[in-house]
């Protein structure tokens, strides 16, 4: 699917978002939420996404698991109360049910 112009906001998301990973690291649920925000606008997969921004591919997909946690397992992560490692190991475990 060929880029598409976009809005000046679409342009500024992508600017802020290469600014706060490369100098200030985002809580991990907005930087996931950001993320896909960029993928969905520009239509872009995963693979063009970390490569638009330069970031492992492999960043890119675990950000992307952490969406699919209950938001109370994502509240306590971007609370810093449970390391991004935990988080990730959460994001494999099948029934949401047992995730919390």
């Amino acid at each position: 699917m060929p880029d598409q112009p976009l809005p000046d906001s679409d342009d500024r998301l992508v600017e802020r978002l290469l600014a706060r990973i490369h100098r200030k690291p985002l809580r991990p649920v907005e930087e996931a939420r950001g993320l896909r925000t960029l993928m969905t606008s520009r239509g872009w997969t995963g693979e063009r996404l970390a490569m638009e921004l330069r970031i492992p591919q492999s960043r890119v997909s675990r950000s992307l698991s952490l969406l699919r946690l209950p938001s109370d397992v994502q509240d306590q992560l971007d609370r810093s109360e449970m390391p991004p490692s935990t988080a990730d190991e959460i994001t494999k475990v099948a029934d949401p049910e047992d995730q919390v």
